[in-house]
């Protein structure tokens, strides 16, 4: 949001984001979190990236639809999160 001018277009965003997300987070809940974000932008090195791909997950094919779904490998998933944590 810092980068991209994204403070004057919040109201926007927000519009944006509840028409693809069901969330009961409403715009005056994100506003308290703006000099949050303007603190976290300004050292990026406080900032990692962790997240859920196939390697936390087993693929499976549902048997009565043929959907294929991933299912969490929730021992990994703990074990990424409590490295996450720890950092």
């Amino acid at each position: 949001l810092i980068s991209l001018n994204g403070l004057s277009r919040v109201p926007d965003l927000s519009e944006q984001f509840h028409a693809l997300v069901k969330t009961d987070v409403e715009i005056n809940d994100l506003l308290p979190l703006v000099p949050l974000a303007t603190t976290v932008s300004a050292d990026r090195s406080r900032v990692s990236l962790h997240r859920v791909d196939s390697t936390l997950t087993t693929s499976w094919l549902v048997p009565y639809s043929g959907a294929n779904v991933l299912l969490p490998n929730r021992d990994a998933i703990l074990a990424m999160l409590q490295a996450a944590f720890a950092s």
